[in-house]
């Protein structure tokens, strides 16, 4: 994906609320976005998007999405308001954004601190508004002509260094912080945005992942956590929050994942019984096929899980029997027991 530093392993879109992932769809190098149909003028992240509010519940509800500027385009805002769910988000600027707008990003500097400019398109209002740099936004379920479409919040002055320095310290003064109004959209965006950095959070306070070469280990290991950090969410929304996340994901992880009821089997094989009925002595000769093979009494008598060491690989036979032996000069006795069971 552009802008991305890496393009292994698994991009993962999610539909999240408070940290509560609700609908997901995962995507790779592979296999990357793939067109939906559902709305064919948006971009393939956009009807990502678009397939995944597709996904909530219809019971004559309305819903408003956050996003940042991945996602959003005013295509996508239109495509959503159709279906009566609103959005709000930072955005990039794109080919359907106002080219006023978008050039007011190089003459940040000249406009007044918390001045705001929008114009709308397509029942999308695209907004840009002068913090401490040039912010493009789109939104449909805000306006910026209302008293009410601003809010009063405690602001900290940022450094000389940042890119509006001067402009803003003109504002601030000698106040480390001040109380100014900014608008809604921008305070609303602030507080509901995030739903998927707090679930990634909490995943990483006890992540199950490990690496591994099996390519569905990965999303096993994220279906996992997001299942522990879903059934924390709903714990503590019904509750008082009665244990931390760290207590209460080991005790999750092991009731989703219960030990199998099904048994191995435990009985031991039988070894070959040793040829008594041949004229050939019973010596260790190296394998006429020299290939090697596990010894025999290693593999039957001394299996892994009983003594914690894999069976011995060996060239040698014995020549009367014609099976794989250990030699006695390696230290063990598997050609004696074998020969003595």
């Amino acid at each position: 994906m552009p802008n991305k530093p890496i393009s292994q392993g698994f991009k993962i879109f999610v539909l999240a609320d408070h940290g509560y992932c609700y609908y997901f769809y995962p995507a790779s190098r592979t296999k990357g976005v793939v067109e939906v149909g559902m709305a064919k003028e948006l971009t393939k992240t956009g009807q990502m998007v678009y397939e995944l509010v597709q996904t909530l519940p219809k019971d004559n509800k309305t819903y408003d999405l956050y996003l940042d500027n991945y996602f959003t385009s005013v295509n996508l805002f239109k495509a959503l308001r159709e279906i009566q769910v609103g959005a709000c988000g930072t955005t990039r600027p794109h080919k359907e954004f106002p080219n006023l707008l978008k050039k007011l990003k190089d003459l940040g500097s000249y406009i007044p601190y918390h001045k705001v400019c929008a114009i709308p398109v397509n029942d999308v209002l695209c907004v840009a508004w002068q913090d401490n740099n040039i912010v493009l936004a789109l939104t449909t379920i805000h306006t910026v002509d209302q008293t009410d479409d601003y809010i009063e919040r405690t602001r900290r002055r940022p450094q000389k260094t940042s890119t509006n320095g001067p402009l803003v310290h003109k504002e601030f003064g000698e106040q480390a912080v001040k109380n100014m109004p900014i608008p809604r959209f921008i305070d609303d965006y602030n507080s509901h945005m995030g739903g998927v950095d707090i679930a990634n959070q909490h995943r990483a306070v006890y992540d199950t992942h490990i690496k591994a070469f099996r390519s569905w280990w990965p999303l096993w290991n994220w279906c996992l956590d997001v299942g522990i950090v879903n059934a924390y969410k709903i714990h503590s929304f019904r509750r008082q929050l009665s244990k931390s996340l760290l207590l209460f994901a080991p005790p999750m992880a092991r009731y989703m994942q219960p030990t199998s009821t099904k048994k191995r089997k435990t009985e031991d094989l039988q070894p070959p019984k040793p040829q008594n009925n041949t004229s050939l002595p019973h010596l260790v000769v190296k394998s006429y096929l020299k290939v090697q093979k596990r010894c025999i009494w290693c593999l039957y008598k001394n299996p892994k899980r009983q003594t914690g060491q894999s069976p011995s690989f060996t060239t040698f036979i014995c020549q009367a029997c014609d099976v794989p032996l250990c030699r006695p000069e390696t230290g063990r006795t598997c050609f004696r027991n074998f020969h003595m069971c």
